[in-house]
């Protein structure tokens, strides 16, 4: 699937080319980032797309070029989103994503929701995908952007559940993901600096190389106001 989406198109659409191509893994100004965390599956590339939804065994299509589940019947995903307050529209970002996707074969329907329907509707894990942007800087503060924490982890809401209610509810989490739960642990009560980075850094990493948000384009910029006058 990220294979399949050509990045510099929709940078160059939506963003006139001044956007960063990159999956959710940190953002240069954060102290965990390192150069290169972000860049896996990121080229496009059609036909490397297709082989690897064709090793994932869905060979089989309709005769409108969709393809079926291994059971026959029409596999489509949904993108949920909501009109979210930065950067460029989210429907228009994510029909582009549909779109890419649909040339190579998977059904791909985009539905936008009211801001308090989204949350509740990917918080209670019934979404397909959940499309939406993370934080780049400052995410240890609230966790959720990359560690499993709570259902507030809307790329894993069910580990993440999981964790807040000390297994009662929720899935438990998968080595990997209970690795990054582990690390963040350690990295809250750590107060060595050298060994807090590491940590952090190694969350990141994890991301980087597992791509569990297929990123698309980072906006380029965010206007901001600053005044002594002006408060939150």
């Amino acid at each position: 699937l990220s294979h399949a989406i050509d990045r510099e198109e929709m940078n160059e659409i939506m963003y006139l080319g001044t956007g960063e191509v990159s999956h959710p893994a940190g953002l240069k100004g954060d102290p965990y980032f390192i150069d290169g965390f972000g860049q896996k599956f990121i080229n496009h590339d059609v036909n490397k797309a297709n082989n690897y939804l064709n090793k994932a065994g869905l060979t089989k299509k309709d005769s409108n070029g969709m393809r079926l589940r291994p059971d026959g019947k029409p596999l489509t995903l949904t993108i949920s989103t909501y009109p979210f307050e930065t950067g460029h529209s989210s429907v228009d970002g994510y029909e582009m994503v549909a779109g890419y996707w649909e040339k190579v074969g998977i059904n791909t329907v985009v539905d936008l929701k009211e801001r308090s329907l989204w949350t509740s509707y990917v918080r209670d894990n019934n979404h397909d995908i959940a499309g939406y942007l993370t934080a780049s800087v400052l995410w240890n503060i609230n966790p959720t952007w990359y560690v499993p924490t709570s259902n507030g982890c809307y790329w894993a809401p069910a580990f993440g559940k999981y964790y807040a209610t000390d297994g009662k509810q929720g899935m438990k989490p998968n080595a990997i993901n209970q690795k990054i739960q582990n690390l963040f642990n350690k990295l809250i009560v750590t107060l060595d600096e050298k060994k807090n980075l590491e940590l952090g850094q190694e969350i990141l990493r994890i991301h980087s190389d597992n791509v569990f948000m297929i990123g698309t384009v980072k906006t380029p910029f965010q206007p901001v106001i600053i005044n002594n006058k002006l408060k939150n």
